[in-house]
Parts: C-alpha cells; sequence; structure tokens
C-alpha cells in the first residue's frame, strides 16, 4: 500500500473536530435558510401594508372630501343597496308583467287561427269580413257603427291583408276598432260620424313600443264627453289621447204630437245657447229630457295605442 492515510481513518481519527465543524456550520445553514426567507416574507408583507396604507389614505381623502360620483361605500351601505336592488328587481319584474298583461290584448289572433303556425291570406281576409259584421251587429255595436240615413254603411276601417306583415298589422287594428268602440257604447256615444281612421305612424321610434295612431268621430251629449274618455282609457289595450276637437253638430227635433214643437240646429259655434225651453207644468210630460234632449255634440278624438315591444329573449 501506499504511503498515503486513508480518508476514513482520518475522519474516525478526526470524529469530535468534525462534530465541531458540523455544529458550527448548521445555525449558518439554517440563517440563510430560515432567516432569509422570513426576511422575503417580511418585505412582501411591508409592501402590502404599504399599498393598503396609500388606498387607505385615499379613502380617507375621498372621505375627508366626499365626490357623489365617487363615494365610498361602507359595509352597511353595501347591505342597504342590496336590499334596493333587490327591491328594484322585484319592482322591474311587477312592471313586466304589467306590461306583458297590457300588450296581450293586442297579440291575440282570432280564435280559428290561434294555433296555426302559419295563416293563409285569404281565410284571414274572410275571417276579417265576418269579425267586422258581427261588431255591426246589433247586439254589439250596431247603433254605434250605422248612421240611420244610410242603414248599409257600416263605419269600421275596411282594408285586406296581402301578406303575414299584413296579417298581423290589420288583426291588431281590429283589436283597436273594437276596444275603441267598446269605450264610446260605455260611455254613451249616439254613433260614429264616419269611419274608424288608422293615421300614419310617427316616424320616430320608441325603443319598447311602437304607437299606433287613430282618429275616431262620433256625436255625444255634452255631459258624456268625459265619460266616453274615461272609458276608452279603461280599456285593456293601453291608449293615450293625443287631441280632442269639440264642436256643436246640426241637430234637428220634431215632435207632431202635443206639445208639438220643432227645434232645428246648424253647426254653431260655443258663443250662445243652443236653445232655450220652458215646459209649464211640465209634471204632466215625466222626464223633460225625453222631450227636451241635449243635443249631441260631434267629438273627433284622436289616440294612440300602445304596441309593446317583447324583451330580448323572451
Amino acid at each position: 500500500m501506499s504511503g498515503q492515510p486513508n480518508p476514513k481513518d482520518l475522519l474516525v481519527q478526526n470524529k469530535g473536530l468534525v462534530i465541531v465543524y458540523v455544529v458550527a456550520l448548521v445555525p449558518v445553514i439554517l440563517w440563510f435558510v430560515v432567516i432569509g426567507g422570513m426576511q422575503s416574507a417580511t418585505t412582501d408583507k411591508l409592501n402590502a401594508l404599504e399599498r393598503n396604507s396609500t388606498t387607505l389614505s385615499g379613502f380617507v381623502r375621498r372621505i375627508d372630501n366626499p365626490d357623489p360620483e365617487n363615494p365610498v361605500y361602507t359595509r352597511k351601505d353595501v347591505e342597504i343597496l342590496t336590499e334596493r336592488q333587490t327591491l328594484y328587481q322585484e319592482e322591474v319584474g311587477s312592471l313586466g308583467s304589467v306590461v306583458e298583461a297590457r300588450d296581450k290584448p293586442l297579440e291575440r289572433r282570432f280564435g280559428k287561427f290561434e294555433k296555426e303556425d302559419k295563416i293563409d291570406t285569404d281565410d284571414f281576409n274572410a275571417e276579417l269580413r265576418v269579425q267586422l259584421n258581427s261588431l255591426a251587429g246589433p247586439e254589439r255595436y250596431g247603433s254605434l257603427l250605422r248612421d240611420p240615413a244610410k242603414p248599409d254603411d257600416v263605419f269600421t276601417n275596411d282594408e285586406s291583408a296581402s301578406s303575414d306583415g299584413d296579417i298581423s298589422t290589420i288583426q291588431k287594428r281590429f283589436w283597436i276598432q273594437e276596444a275603441l268602440l267598446d269605450g264610446l257604447k260605455k260611455g254613451g256615444a249616439v254613433r260614429l260620424a264616419h269611419d274608424i281612421e288608422f293615421l300614419p305612424p310617427p316616424t320616430e321610434e320608441e325603443p319598447a313600443y311602437k304607437r299606433i295612431p287613430v282618429r275616431v268621430s262620433f256625436f255625444v251629449a255634452g255631459r258624456d264627453v268625459p265619460l266616453v274618455v274615461r272609458e276608452v282609457l279603461a280599456r285593456e289595450i293601453s291608449f293615450r289621447v293625443v287631441r280632442m276637437k269639440v264642436e256643436k253638430s246640426a241637430w234637428t227635433i220634431r215632435h207632431d204630437f202635443d206639445p208639438q214643437f220643432q227645434i232645428q240646429l246648424d253647426e254653431l259655434v260655443f258663443e250662445k245657447p243652443v236653445y232655450e225651453v220652458e215646459l209649464k207644468e211640465h209634471a204632466e210630460f215625466g222626464d223633460w229630457t225625453r222631450w227636451v234632449p241635449e243635443p249631441p255634440l260631434k267629438v273627433e278624438l284622436e289616440v294612440e295605442a300602445f304596441d309593446f315591444k317583447q324583451a330580448e329573449g323572451q
């Protein structure tokens, strides 16, 4: 063997010295591992605290000088705003239900077409004639729609469909006519003056609804004008009164039996009485309005029907 010492023998011979070196080296390693890691974590924490301090300082400045457009919200504010959001969503839901209910009367179809995906225009036009004739029946609105002097003329909007788009438009116009006639009848109107007219739509379009303008002219006693307007606005279809023109109409009353008299009036302005009548011992004649009724006025009423648009996704 060579004269070089064996490393193992050296370790055994210097075991005590090796232990001392190891004991001295371990704290150094631990310092680098533990203390160095702690310093890194501490530095991260300090940086985070500095950022939070800057944010909090900004909040303090905003609290001292409040900005209505950029407020500082506390936990209580968040709770209140959350409650308001819930209430708002409930109110919007309720409003949506009201709008949907108001729109349903315009979205209906004639009964025979309710379950059909596509409607033939000829079939629709034939059914439309049937439904218009039904409106003019004596049990419905015949007294309003027929001129006594021309009983064959019916004052309805008479049009025909030539496409699917026309079907939708004319169907809605039919329901609008029906609702107007119902309001006029319940309000006490005497009869229509001429056909119900659908006017050109407005040029500007609303985001949530479409306006359908219509004009209806009718005769009615002066005392019933407010009632007619009220009844029109009380229909299921949403209407808005745009314009109303009131004028005296030509009018004649003639009694060929006792007491005999005749009153004939032309169209007049509202600057003088229509007529004056005094019935002596009128108790003998009963209700004076049977003898000298209030002369009717001619009213031209322009309204807009609201056709609400369905929300996206419905």
